[in-house]
């Protein structure tokens, strides 16, 4: 139920808190069966991770943590989470500004060096506002395009979101950032974007915008680099089929104009794309994109909109 659920005590439909081990195992296998390989664990009690990340393994599924609530605390304390076998923390390592709640910090990161847990940070999007307004380059087009009329309509009528951080808190997530790379963590960070949409700003997009946002906090081009292909093939559990240029992978591609190592907005300069052995030009299917994201009007809102499930009747 996302933002209705603040704190994993408050109860939802497709999550109830008296959901069973068995209710959950099956849950884990359903979307196993689906083709699903990965996933995120949310306003989730200390024993219901367990039992999630636990059913995870036995279908090879791997994991990522978002483990804080919406209420400033932990639903699953980071030190409790990774020696349970988390694949992978998102946003944060600590909920500290620099404080006394921070103090964790290197015992965290030990921990994750030792477990071999990835981390993302998403910088650019709890930069958010500020860190665009502040930082140019971070967007270089009109995403708003992309969207049909009638939806950049009532995006411009819902307005520009608050800061998803202040600026305390997005100073320590730099240095989370860093001092996990510097304790030597480079083989571990991934690249997540937590871009929802809820801006005339779409996730493709802010990829890009992490990439950039990453050079800028400090890491080497080479390791962001590293972390937007093997390393985050890694984490998903797929280096044997993505991740690098290697026989017996697919040959997937991404071909771009100047060199990344140098400048990160090369990796934005895409000439070509290679997929399934097909051969694809960006700016043609850019083309095709525009206007038709969204309901066209008013008679197909009803379709776009999110309805939760029960858990219990699917």
């Amino acid at each position: 139920c996302e933002y209705a659920v603040e704190t994993a005590d408050d109860d939802c439909i497709a999550w109830p808190n008296d959901i069973s081990e068995e209710e959950i195992r099956t849950e884990v296998e359903y979307w196993a069966d689906k083709g699903v390989t990965s996933i995120k664990i949310k306003q989730a009690t200390p024993e219901e991770t367990r039992i999630l990340i636990d059913q995870a393994k036995q279908h090879g599924m791997t994991t990522a943590g978002h483990l804080s609530d919406y209420e400033g605390g932990y639903d699953v304390d980071p030190r409790d989470a990774i020696p349970m076998g988390l694949s992978r923390l998102e946003h944060n390592i600590t909920l500290g500004n620099g404080g006394p709640r921070s103090s964790e910090l290197d015992e965290v990161i030990d921990l994750m060096l030792e477990h071999q847990v990835f981390f993302g940070a998403n910088l650019q999007m709890y930069g958010g506002v500020n860190l665009r307004a502040d930082y140019p380059g971070l967007i270089w087009t009109d995403e708003a395009q992309y969207f049909t009329p009638y939806a950049r309509e009532l995006l411009e009528k819902r307005g520009a979101p608050s800061p998803e951080s202040d600026p305390e808190e997005f100073a320590q997530r730099l240095v989370e950032l860093r001092k996990f790379h510097k304790a030597g963590g480079a083989h571990l960070l991934v690249i997540g974007t937590d871009e929802p949409v809820y801006t005339s700003l779409l996730p493709g997009f802010a990829y890009h915008r992490e990439l950039m946002t990453m050079v800028w906090a400090g890491i080497p081009e080479a390791d962001v680099l590293l972390a937007a292909t093997i390393n985050g093939a890694r984490a998903l559990g797929v280096e044997d089929k993505l991740g690098s240029i290697e026989a017996g992978k697919l040959a997937d591609l991404v071909i771009v104009r100047g060199n990344p190592l140098e400048d990160i907005t090369h990796a934005r300069e895409i000439e070509q794309i290679i997929k399934n052995g097909e051969s694809y030009r960006p700016g043609e299917l850019l083309d095709q994109a525009k206007d038709k994201i969204g309901p066209a009007d008013s008679t197909d809102h009803a379709d776009w909109v999110l309805h939760i499930k029960p858990i219990r009747n699917r």
